[in-house]
């Protein structure tokens, strides 16, 4: 909505007559013949029909005022295109005030970046005051120093900005890791935008193993094959960082991977009755694990309750769930 120009001088002929002979008495004593006839009263007449149009151009923007305008929004070396009306040119120097050319806010950076390759990028996700450039994950093993660099980087790093970008990827694929040339892309569209003396970071998610164990007990007039393929489908889905959540737009960074919507999920699937944990032998298996060459620090994602019974695996902030999911781990029991 464009704004209502102000109204500078709303004085007219009248008024300033009226208000050159009230000033007379006080300036000019002598001058006693107020008349019409009067030649003092005559110039009076016509300064006051001279202000009159004087004041009529203060309230109105000519086309050299707006131009002038036009080049103090747009830069003095920007010429006006001759074959655009005016008002177009107005528009234009407008729009081009209102975009946005710094990235300030968290939510700033992940437009920017995704933006930059919206073919190519699905997810961005921006973490403040850490350095997530120091981490290195090698087919889910910590190289030497890692760990240390892992806990440095989870600090909190006054003036870094880390950018986890996560790529489209094709079906089937369970961990997305963006090209390192997708990485300098998007590094070299932000370094511009960034704040000074902030220090940009552009990687690619790390991914924690998950794996399920359970037992499906099925409807009567289920097919236990396909029970376990629909049942591992499902889970491949939910937990997918591309695909998963709740809202089906990817598992959320650094959201914890709960037993209890593991059941709720499970649950929904056509054909399973209830779920319940699996045994081995009398000992009760958990229904979340970390696979078998997990290390401590792995083991400490997992979160238990004071029964000793699992509750959730946790992730860290800039992490996404890989889905290890074999449908020879969903046990089917039929009681």
């Amino acid at each position: 909505m464009p704004l209502t120009l102000p109204n500078l001088d709303d004085r007219r002929f009248d008024d300033l007559l009226d208000e050159a002979r009230t000033l007379i008495p006080a300036l000019a004593p002598e001058w006693t013949d107020h008349n019409d006839a009067d030649p003092g009263i005559t110039l009076i007449e016509l300064f006051a029909y001279l202000t009159e149009l004087l004041t009529y151009r203060v309230n109105r923007v000519t086309a050299a005022d707006t131009l002038a305008f036009i080049r103090l929004l747009r830069g003095p070396d920007r010429q006006p295109d001759a074959r655009l009306p005016l008002d177009d040119e107005v528009t234009q120097a407008v729009l081009e005030l209102r975009r946005q050319e710094r990235a300030v806010t968290l939510g700033d950076h992940e437009r920017f970046a995704l933006a930059t390759a919206p073919r190519a990028i699905a997810r961005v996700h921006v973490l403040a005051r850490r350095d997530l450039g120091k981490l290195v994950d090698v087919d889910d093993t910590l190289v030497e120093g890692q760990a240390a660099a892992d806990r440095d980087a989870l600090r909190d790093a006054p003036g870094h900005l880390s950018i986890v970008v996560v790529p489209q990827a094709a079906v089937g694929e369970k961990r997305p890791q963006p090209s390192a040339a997708l990485v300098a892309q998007v590094l070299a569209e932000l370094e511009p935008r960034r704040l000074l003396a902030t220090q940009l970071h552009v990687v690619g998610p790390r991914y924690v193993g998950v794996e399920v164990r359970v037992a499906l007990a099925p409807c009567a007039d289920a097919i236990d094959d396909r029970l376990r393929a629909d049942a591992a489908a499902a889970l491949a889905r939910f937990l997918h960082p591309l695909q998963g959540g709740a809202d089906g737009k990817g598992w959320p960074f650094g959201r914890a991977v709960y037993v209890s919507e593991i059941y709720e999920l499970l649950e929904t699937v056509p054909g399973v009755d209830h779920v319940r944990k699996q045994r081995k032998g009398a000992v009760l298996v958990d229904e979340l694990s970390l696979g078998d060459n997990a290390n401590d620090k792995d083991k400490a994602r997992l979160q238990r309750n004071a029964a000793g019974e699992l509750i959730a695996v946790s992730l860290d902030a800039d992490e996404l769930v890989e889905a290890r999911i074999d449908s020879a781990a969903l046990t089917i029991i039929r009681e």
